[in-house]
């Protein structure tokens, strides 16, 4: 029998920047608002912080534990990868 001791993780980050003139206003509201769609409903998993940065002109969102698709949510509300920066 194998004992492990100290803190096992599996979690991740992960993070991305849109250009505001990359989208819509109706998509940029269904990024803040994604918790509410039914993509989420059907994937209700992790959570994001999405922040509206109107004087950068860009939206950032956040995850410590990004086991919500946020890339796919994006093709659902037909954002295509090319504006989209991600980072870790």
């Amino acid at each position: 029998m194998i004992i492990r001791k100290g803190f096992v993780s599996n979690s991740s980050s992960s993070s991305f920047v849109i250009k505001l003139e990359d989208l819509t206003e109706e998509q940029i509201g269904k990024i803040v608002n994604y918790r509410d769609s039914d993509y989420h409903k059907r994937n209700p998993y992790g959570g994001w912080v999405i922040y509206v940065d109107r004087e950068k002109g860009a939206i950032k969102g956040s995850t410590i534990m990004d086991n919500f698709e946020m890339g796919e949510y994006f093709k659902e509300i037909g954002i295509i990868k090319n504006p989209i920066e991600w980072g870790d």
